[in-house]
């Protein structure tokens, strides 16, 4: 009985006194990068500073292999995935190098830096562009998982490689072209007028100035232009319930029949005929569509009835 009691006093000091040497250890980590951008074929060195910061020396005990000292977290924010690591085969590692795993005492006076720099490509594949957190954690004692000293954030940009960068900016460059091309007054009355038919309203509505279309409505105008801004809001979206529930706006076929463009002053007139189905009779309109261009995009910003027939 009385050994057991000395031995129980013996795990608690030791804890006790673990405990104090732990809270008492004035070590702190610092990382840094050389730079704030990367391509994803640079290497990226990871610079890992242990200080001691108490009046005292410190001992720790570093090994060759370094992550055995330290963990790394290399956190991806665009889909808060962490990065795994590339899993040497240890067991042959030690076999090759076995002095890599064999700590070494090393004493830290007041002031005195363990610098460590570490290459994070040799240990985790990052594969895709974007912006990373990166934090590290220092264990003094390999067989002591319990005691970390965790470092300060930093947040790194991997940018595409340089011949990704080329490709992507080519790759945009067709697509604007295309973009160009395919925003015509042609194709904007067609894509207007086919997204009336479909009832896709939010299209519909989507290339049209609704600001001073709204005022050839009388039903609306007076008290739009009265309005305040907020209310105008409000405005713009009973008109636009108005036209949806419309009975007699349901277009039966269209065809586009002038264009006219002026390319200096980015304006248009597109002439279109359109069928409309009334509750009790067909009725052909013929429009007139005044459009502006803004960037390499056409919007409708007034229109007017011609003539119409039944």
């Amino acid at each position: 009985m009385r050994l057991k009691i000395f031995c129980f006093f013996i795990v608690l000091a030791s804890n006790l006194l673990s405990q104090l040497y732990i809270d008492d250890l004035p070590l702190k980590i610092y990382i840094s990068i050389l730079k704030q951008n990367y391509r994803l074929d640079e290497d990226i060195k990871l610079q890992i500073e242990v200080r001691n910061e108490g009046s005292k020396p410190v001992f720790i005990y570093p090994a060759g292999y370094k992550l055995l000292n330290f963990e790394i977290k290399i956190l991806n924010l665009k889909n808060a995935e962490i990065l795994e690591k590339l899993n040497p085969d240890i067991t042959e590692l030690k076999n090759q190098n076995p002095y890599l795993f064999i700590p070494k005492e090393l004493e830290l006076y007041p002031d005195e830096i363990y610098k460590v720099e570490l290459n994070l490509n040799e240990y985790y594949k990052i594969e895709e562009s974007g912006r990373y957190k990166i934090t590290v954690s220092f264990k003094p004692y390999i067989d002591n998982e319990n005691i970390k000293f965790n470092s300060n954030p930093i947040y790194l940009n991997i940018l595409p490689t340089e011949r990704q960068r080329m490709e992507q900016e080519i790759v945009l460059a067709l697509k604007k072209e295309e973009e160009a091309k395919s925003y015509t007054p042609y194709s904007l009355i067609k894509f207007l007028l086919d997204s009336k038919i479909k009832g896709d309203w939010n299209n519909y509505f989507l290339y049209q100035n609704l600001d001073s279309i709204i005022l050839k409505y009388p039903k609306f105008s007076e008290k739009y232009l009265k309005a305040s801004d907020e209310m105008k809001k409000d405005i713009i979206e009973e008109f636009k319930k108005y036209e949806i529930e419309r009975p007699d706006n349901k277009i039966e076929e269209y065809s586009i029949e002038e264009i006219k463009e002026s390319f200096k002053e980015l304006k248009a007139t597109v002439r279109c005929k359109i069928k409309y189905k009334k509750p009790a009779v067909f009725q052909n309109y013929v429009y007139e569509f005044y459009l502006v261009k803004k960037g390499n995009k056409w919007f409708v910003q007034d229109f007017e009835v011609i003539n119409y027939e039944k």
